[in-house]
C-alpha cells in the first residue's frame, strides 16, 4: 500500500465545486466515496510514492504543499484518462510538469519544501487555472508551480 500524499479533501480543497464536474456527478453530491476519484487517488499516492521511495524518509510527516499540488494534478489527469475525456495541452502541460518536478526529486535535483520541523512554506499557492476537454476553466487555489493550472 502506498503512503498517502493526495487525499480526496485535498481534490475537494484545490478544485471546490468543479470536482462534480470532473467526475461527471451532480452539484453538491458526496464525492468521498466516488469510484473514480478513489482510483484516481489511489494510482496517484502509487506513482508519487514510487518517485519518492530510496529518496525521501518516508512515510513523511508532513506531505509539502507543491507534492499535494502536483498530485492534484496527477489525480485530475487520471480523471480524465478514465472519462476518455479530450485531453487539452494545459492537461498534458500539467501532468508533464508533475512528473518532470518528482523526477527532479528522484534524481536529486530539487528538495521537497519541508523544514526542519516537517512544516511546509506558507507561500506556496497562488490563483491559478485548470483545463479539460469540458469547461473546467474558473480559477482555483493551487501552487505557483505552473502558471495556469
Amino acid at each position: 500500500m502506498p503512503n498517502v500524499y493526495v487525499t480526496v479533501s485535498n481534490v475537494e480543497t484545490k478544485l471546490g465545486t468543479q470536482l462534480q464536474e470532473l467526475l461527471g456527478v451532480a452539484d453538491g453530491a458526496d464525492v468521498s466515496a466516488n469510484a473514480r476519484l478513489l482510483q484516481a487517488i489511489d494510482v496517484t499516492n502509487s506513482q508519487i510514492d514510487s518517485y519518492l521511495r530510496g529518496t525521501v524518509e518516508l512515510p513523511m510527516a508532513t506531505v509539502p504543499a507543491e507534492l499535494v499540488s502536483h498530485g492534484v494534478a496527477l489525480a485530475v489527469w487520471e480523471i480524465l484518462q478514465a472519462r476518455r475525456e479530450v485531453i487539452t495541452e494545459l492537461d498534458r502541460s500539467n501532468r508533464t510538469d508533475a512528473i518532470g518536478y518528482l523526477r527532479d526529486i528522484a534524481r536529486d535535483t530539487a528538495r521537497l519544501s519541508v523544514d526542519a520541523s516537517g512544516s511546509t512554506p506558507p507561500n506556496a499557492a497562488t490563483s491559478v487555472r485548470i483545463g479539460s476537454g469540458s469547461n473546467l476553466r474558473d480559477s482555483m487555489t493551487s501552487p505557483s508551480w505552473v502558471d495556469n493550472y
